[in-house]
């Protein structure tokens, strides 16, 4: 559990969100001043998502409450390259 959790619990593994009536810049203020201090660890292993390779395009829906689910495979989300791995 402790090697888990110092492989994936680092800053540089994370995604902070910001809601609320902030401006940019002082969320950005908060954040350093909160988690500025915590080092980075090293980068965790890319993580394969297994999804089969796509030939052809398909679609389809799901309605759940009224509500419309779309959902697109988005390639390169999951390329060792993307923008997950410092890709611009």
């Amino acid at each position: 559990m402790q090697s888990f959790f110092k492989t994936y619990y680092a800053p540089n593994n994370a995604v902070l969100l910001i809601l609320g009536d902030v401006k940019p810049d002082e969320g950005l203020a908060l954040a350093k001043k909160y988690f500025g201090d915590i080092p980075a660890g090293a980068p965790p292993p890319f993580a394969d998502p297994g999804e089969p390779e796509q030939t052809e395009e398909r679609r389809g829906e799901v309605e759940e409450n009224s509500v419309r689910y779309l959902r697109w495979l988005l390639v390169i989300r999951f390329h060792r390259a993307g923008p997950a791995n410092g890709m611009q």
